[in-house]
């Protein structure tokens, strides 16, 4: 497997350049593009290829919300980390409604690296307060405790679930069910409607905020 090849979107210089001094001493990680706010990133990325980008949110020019919105449509294959300090509610709800795979803050910088190839490998990393942040905002008002919620579920529902809170594609979640990947991704489409949520963010944040699913964490 080559590189993991990292944008980043950071206004305050010495940040970006801890930044990558941190990530070009990993091996497998690369950062092909440094920019200091997000219209400069939307420029650079032009003809690059790039897998992650950390995305500041609060920056001049274009902030974090404008450069998802619009990297989102212009580069669908790019993944999102927010990489910002302690983060209103408001930005939470936004960035995680535009698909972003994790928040974290910049004093996480080594975690930032497992996160990463985590969020390379098709996961995603919320903490437990990140997914409650996202998931009071997405109207589950059922009524229903999370014992409840669970016997709602159907056993292959269930396992889906948890197989999609693993970051696994719906090809290798078919495989576990004995499913096509099609009707996988009929039960995702379900799931979706049961959680109230609009993505697999979203989703997996539900999850781990009614306490289903347990949160990817890591030892370090």
């Amino acid at each position: 497997m080559g590189s993991i090849r990292i944008g980043i979107a950071e206004d305050f210089q010495p940040i970006r350049d801890a930044v990558i001094t941190k990530l070009t001493e990993v091996n497998d990680l690369s950062v092909v593009v440094a920019a200091s706010n997000g219209k400069e990133l939307l420029v650079m990325l032009e003809g690059k290829e790039v897998d992650i980008v950390l995305m500041d949110i609060r920056m001049p020019i274009m902030d974090g919300l404008q450069t998802t919105t619009i990297l989102r449509d212009r580069f669908p294959c790019i993944k999102v980390i927010a990489f910002t300090q302690n983060d209103c509610y408001n930005n939470i709800i936004q960035m995680s409604r535009l698909g972003v795979k994790s928040f974290l803050l910049k004093e996480d910088i080594n975690l930032l690296i497992r996160v990463i190839k985590i969020i390379n490998d098709g996961g995603i990393y919320f903490t437990d307060e990140i997914g409650a942040i996202i998931q009071s905002s997405i109207g589950y008002d059922s009524g229903l405790n999370t014992s409840e919620i669970v016997k709602e579920l159907s056993a292959v529902q269930l396992q889906v679930l948890k197989a999609i809170c693993s970051g696994l594609s719906s090809t290798e979640i078919g495989e576990i069910v004995n499913k096509s990947s099609r009707t996988v991704e009929d039960y995702r489409s379900t799931l979706y409607k049961i959680f109230h949520v609009n993505n697999k963010e979203q989703l997996i944040s539900s999850a781990i905020a009614q306490k289903i699913v347990k949160p990817i964490t890591y030892t370090l």
